[in-house]
């Protein structure tokens, strides 16, 4: 029942039916006590439905059973900057940008492993491409996080590390310019 419940809870996000989602992610909970994944997609939902309070109460709790857990930090980083705590955001977004690079890291190794494999070529070509696009988007995803900390930590006049955070931003090619705007003005600005 678990199972059915956090899955509907899934589908119903993913069709932006919040308050569905609410109920079946809270009844998920009923099932799935202290479920790291559970209080995620929650406090996805919570976040999505503005009620930040408990969007938090979830990620923090998600983040006590996996401290390594991106999409938490990077949504408890937004949460920050919605309150306008621009230093907890920086550093929220900074460990999202952390654990998105050990996901890379362990996806460039599995996409390696695939490619060594004795599976057909085939099925390699295809495992590599589904791991390559899920690489692309962590990258993304990480750059982003690299971005809104530099922006959480300029606001907060912590401008050494909102430097270095805009410079880990612009290595990638989608956020490259408006980094490197960002990089410029904390550089004028010192």
């Amino acid at each position: 029942m678990g199972e059915s419940h956090y899955w509907l809870a899934w589908n119903q996000d993913e069709l932006e039916r919040l308050a569905e989602a609410w109920q079946s992610i809270e009844n998920a909970k009923k099932y799935f006590v202290g479920n790291n994944e559970v209080l995620t997609l929650a406090g996805i939902i919570a976040f999505k439905r503005e009620n930040l309070g408990e969007a938090e109460k979830n990620f923090q709790e998600a983040l006590s059973l996996n401290p390594a857990n991106s999409e938490a930090h990077f949504y408890m980083g937004s949460i920050h900057a919605r309150k306008m705590d621009w230093k907890n955001s920086g550093l929220s977004y900074g460990r999202a940008a952390h654990c998105y690079e050990k996901v890379e890291k362990a996806l460039e190794e599995r996409i390696k492993e695939i490619e060594e494999s004795s599976f057909s070529e085939e099925r390699k070509e295809r495992l590599v491409a589904r791991k390559k696009a899920q690489l692309r988007k962590t990258a993304l995803t990480k750059a982003t996080s690299f971005y809104n900390g530099a922006a959480g930590y300029f606001n907060a006049g912590m401008k050494e590390e909102a430097l270095r955070f805009a410079q880990q931003a612009a290595l990638h090619n989608s956020l490259k310019e408006k980094a490197e705007e960002l990089a410029n003005k904390i550089k004028e600005l010192k």
